[in-house]
């Protein structure tokens, strides 16, 4: 279903959307999917390549999602991959390995098939950062913060931000975090 990322030969870990409320789970299924079946570029003299790629992806059509999508929307969070979901996926890596591309598990260009719903670019972006996890939990509660009908997610807002307030009373609250930091600059 997507929550199992490999990391290398024999290693795994799952990703945090494996956490999120069993209502979010078949909203967040297409976005996992499309996640599993991601191809990752990068120029062949190892440079990331993202400004380009963009220009150029975006020039065929389709949308931008995740770390990018989040940021236009928020502002928040500097991005660090460009995800995306070319209208034709075979066309899109053509152009891509035409302008010196190359196939590469360290790609920040993340092209990604149109897999569910995409009538409302913002929800999207929102379940996509929601099931990817890890830094896109945080893009998911900016988005929902400035979008909340857009999104139509105050229940989960509210769940993630019980899940900060319940870590934060497991390691003994603010207080804790304060005396740790303060140990650390001593």
């Amino acid at each position: 279903m997507g929550f199992v990322i490999a990391t290398h030969e024999g290693v795994f870990t799952l990703r945090d959307s494996v956490f999120l409320p069993t209502s979010v789970i078949p909203k967040i299924l297409p976005s996992l999917l499309a996640l599993s079946q991601q191809r990752k570029f990068r120029l062949r003299n190892g440079d990331r390549g993202i400004e380009r790629a963009r220009h150029l992806l975006i020039a065929l059509g389709g949308f931008p999602t995740l770390d990018y999508a989040a940021y236009e929307l928020t502002g928040y969070q500097t991005p660090i991959a460009f995800y995306f979901y070319p209208n034709s996926i075979e066309q899109a890596i053509k152009v891509l390995r035409e302008n010196g591309y190359v196939e590469s598990p360290r790609g920040s260009v993340i092209l990604l098939p149109k897999i569910g719903d995409f009538s409302n670019p913002i929800q999207r972006v929102f379940y996509d950062s929601l099931a990817v996890g890890g830094r896109g939990i945080l893009d998911a509660i900016a988005v929902t913060r400035k979008f909340p009908k857009e999104t139509e997610s105050p229940d989960y807002l509210h769940f993630l931000l019980n899940m900060t307030l319940k870590v934060e009373q497991d390691i003994g609250g603010s207080d804790h975090l304060v005396s740790s930091r303060r140990m650390r600059e001593d």
